[in-house]
């Protein structure tokens, strides 16, 4: 005789798998798929769809993924046909969005709400677009909590040259100012 193991045991409130933590895999088929559930005992990662998961937890559709990072990362990736799209990436509080390629943040959450993008060469930062064809159509709106009325606040500021220059500005005075002043 080999060891005896507990695989499974049957309790009034749940059904235990593997309770002696070895390397013992766990799979659910489906009518279509040999691995819609897997678990690996060895590695402690969970496939759906697939009996290879890669991440903590990786979901398998026809050409499609989704991972959840198994790195003590909070990162989630979505991918096409075996190649990373998007991801998600969260550390310290901070939500970071990447590219397609997953090596260049295109856009940042800080744990205080401050958002910022960043885009490639020759595209936009930002883009607010309606597409109503007709009644009243709205673009952007910018909302203050405070009433404040001087030239201290603004609305909107452009700048250039790494901060540097400020090239526009929309004051919470509702006074607007251009480097050209044109």
């Amino acid at each position: 005789g080999g060891t005896q193991r507990s695989i499974m045991k049957v309790f009034d409130t749940d059904i235990m798998f593997n309770d002696d933590s070895q390397d013992i895999n766990f799979r659910v088929e489906s009518n279509d798929n040999a691995t819609m559930l897997f678990v690996n005992g060895g590695t402690n990662k969970v496939g759906i769809g697939t009996d290879a998961p890669a991440e903590l937890l990786e979901v398998e559709g026809t050409g499609a993924a989704i991972q959840i990072d198994s790195n003590g990362d909070s990162a989630l990736r979505f991918a096409t046909g075996g190649t990373v799209k998007h991801s998600i990436f969260s550390s310290s509080g901070v939500l970071n969005f990447f590219d397609n390629t997953n090596s260049a943040t295109r856009m940042s959450i800080d744990a205080a709400g401050l958002v910022t993008t960043q885009a490639a060469i020759n595209d936009l930062v930002f883009n607010v677009k309606n597409t109503a064809t007709s009644g009243n159509v709205f673009g952007q709106q910018i909302n203050f909590s405070s009433t404040q009325n001087v030239t201290g606040g603004y609305f909107f500021r452009c700048v250039g040259n790494n901060n540097s220059t400020i090239r526009a500005v929309i004051f919470s005075n509702g006074d607007f100012d251009s480097a050209t002043n044109s």
